[in-house]
């Protein structure tokens, strides 16, 4: 990232302790982690990954996990106990799998030319 003079300076006063204007080796390893850190928050920021981001995007990946589990125990407590909830269960599964067979892509076969039989 590139710093404008305003962060230059900024950078320059926190490391330059006694405020003779010269950095001596002992003030730039105590500044440096704080450096490190201004360079990566301003990495991060114009990658457009701010705190609020990852926590939603962590919060979100939760939330569906969470569903993911509900449902999967839903399938299989419906599968297993059988009924009218089973029954609708297994029918959307049927027409799940007949609708990814028949409409998704990846499972449509194409056949070189040299294979397909003529009439």
């Amino acid at each position: 990232p590139t710093f404008d003079h305003a962060k230059v300076d900024q950078i320059f006063a926190y490391a330059n302790e006694n405020l003779d204007a010269v950095i001596s080796p002992a003030e730039f390893e105590a500044a440096w982690t704080w450096v490190e850190n201004e360079v990566v928050d301003a990495a991060l920021e114009a990658a457009g990954l701010t705190a609020r981001f990852i926590s939603a995007a962590i919060a979100t990946a939760l939330v569906l996990l969470l569903g993911l589990f509900i449902f999967i125990f839903q399938l299989v407590y419906a599968w297993s106990e059988g009924g009218t909830f089973g029954a609708v269960v297994e029918s959307l599964l049927i027409a799940a799998t007949a609708f990814s067979v028949r409409y998704l892509p990846s499972s449509r076969r194409v056949l070189p030319e040299g294979m397909v039989r003529k009439a």
